[in-house]
């Protein structure tokens, strides 16, 4: 599976390039979703925006904004954070009630790659994961077909990439998700945001932690009502 690394490298490198665009003057979706759309390097592209509070453990709230890009190629997911979050921690959604689906760092990414291509036989913290220790095996196994076929389906498996300010979801793995997103009312999403400076010998981990709910209901009406044309 040797061209595992280059496939998930080319899905983690296209993240970056759905940050939020210059808004045109069009019209607010339906449940106050905003849409935003503008020229790019491979054609024209709409994003759907929606900013969404949540509570602070000591006062105040913060905010989110879940983006969904789409241009003729695909659609892709983020989630862009006002403060830092702890990558180091775990990090999920959930559709309703569903099970959380985790994200991962890039670096968590690129050893699964690994594992894969048998360059290294140590799978870590990941090995703790059911859902990649299957993976893995079935890879190891030819379940998943050749190599191409391989990479492909662990990019479209766990393309969820979590950095400090902001969380991507690369296209193959959008795609899964996006008939679930039109049905679902809720995406829960979970986070700790990073603590400032050095933690304190009595600092509580929990005390970081946040959960954030975007209302979905009205999703698929903004989707649908997206320009024409793009």
């Amino acid at each position: 599976m040797r061209r595992s690394l280059p496939v998930l490298l080319s899905a983690l490198l296209a993240l970056p390039a759905a940050a939020a665009p210059v808004p045109e003057p069009v019209p607010d979706q339906p449940g106050g979703w905003r849409t935003a759309c503008q020229q790019g390097p491979r054609g024209s592209f709409c994003t759907l925006m929606l900013e969404q509070t949540y509570a602070e453990n000591r006062g105040g709230r913060g905010t989110v904004t879940l983006s969904l890009r789409r241009d003729t190629d695909c659609t892709s997911l983020h989630v862009a954070f006002e403060r830092d979050i702890d990558v180091g921690r775990p990090v999920a959604l959930q559709l309703d009630g569903g099970a959380p689906e985790p994200f991962y760092t890039g670096e968590e990414l690129n050893l699964l790659a690994r594992i894969v291509d048998a360059e290294t036989a140590d799978a870590g913290h990941l090995a703790a994961t059911p859902e990649v220790a299957a993976f893995i095996d079935d890879a190891r196994l030819g379940k998943l077909g050749d190599a191409d076929a391989a990479a492909s389906e662990m990019v479209a498996r766990f393309a969820r990439v979590k950095s400090p300010d902001r969380l991507g979801v690369a296209c193959p793995v959008t795609a899964r998700l996006l008939p679930r997103l039109r049905e679902a009312r809720t995406l829960r999403l979970s986070f700790s945001v990073a603590a400032p400076g050095q933690p304190e010998p009595y600092h509580w981990p929990a005390l970081n932690r946040r959960v954030v709910e975007v209302p979905l209901d009205r999703l698929a009406e903004a989707l649908d009502a997206l320009p024409s044309g793009r």
